[in-house]
């Protein structure tokens, strides 16, 4: 797990908790071999959006077992609402809107293949799962 993120997420006064879920999501992902891929900025937003799935699948299977409360789980969705890029076209996250949705996803399913179709799109540009 990247220890600096984490690291970073204390400093600024963030939950900890989505911070360490979506950087598990990256750890999946390597798993899987998904981050071998490409470096392409659109690519490399999907990649992210994807482990913020990976997120919601995660804090999901702790809500159900309960080790997380509702709480919890509110926290992470506004971490990832604040987290995001403040447009489409700038960094590589995503926008608030965008990582909440895909987190949401991942909490709502109970299958990786959900979070499979952030590539599903043209040119593996992100989209917004149906709500």
């Amino acid at each position: 797990m990247r220890v600096a993120a984490l690291a970073v997420a204390r400093i600024l006064n963030r939950p900890v908790q989505p911070v360490a879920v979506h950087e598990w999501g990256h750890e999946v992902q390597d798993e899987l071999g998904t981050l071998d891929r490409t470096s392409e900025r659109p690519y490399l937003r999907a990649l992210e959006l994807q482990a913020d799935c990976f997120a919601g699948l995660f804090t999901r299977s702790q809500r159900d077992a309960g080790r997380i409360d509702a709480p919890a789980v509110d926290d992470a969705r506004s971490f990832f609402a604040s987290a995001g890029d403040p447009s489409p076209k700038t960094r590589s996250h995503g926008t608030g809107p965008q990582r909440v949705a895909w987190f949401n996803a991942g909490y709502r399913s109970d299958d990786l293949a959900v979070c499979d179709a952030v590539f599903k799109k043209e040119h593996a540009l992100p989209r917004l799962p149906p709500q």
